[in-house]
């Protein structure tokens, strides 16, 4: 079904896969936006462990110095 939507969409090279991984991300990357946490982040991926959502999400010095500033 998957690959036929992203036929469709004439996006070759994709799967469920990637589009899941890079809603994810996405999620990890937005999430303070809405007030939320990782472990929010990890209900909506459906994943027990924390552990699991962390391969998903990227650290970045810039966003650890905003925090700081923050603080």
């Amino acid at each position: 079904m998957f690959q036929k939507w992203f036929k469709e969409c004439e996006m070759e090279g994709y799967s469920s896969h990637s589009v899941r991984k890079s809603f994810i991300s996405r999620c990890a990357e937005r999430i303070t936006e809405a007030e939320g946490s990782l472990k929010d982040v990890q209900l909506l991926a459906g994943h027990k462990s924390l552990q699991s959502t962390q391969k998903y999400v990227k650290g970045s010095l810039d966003s650890q110095k905003k925090v700081i500033d923050l603080i």
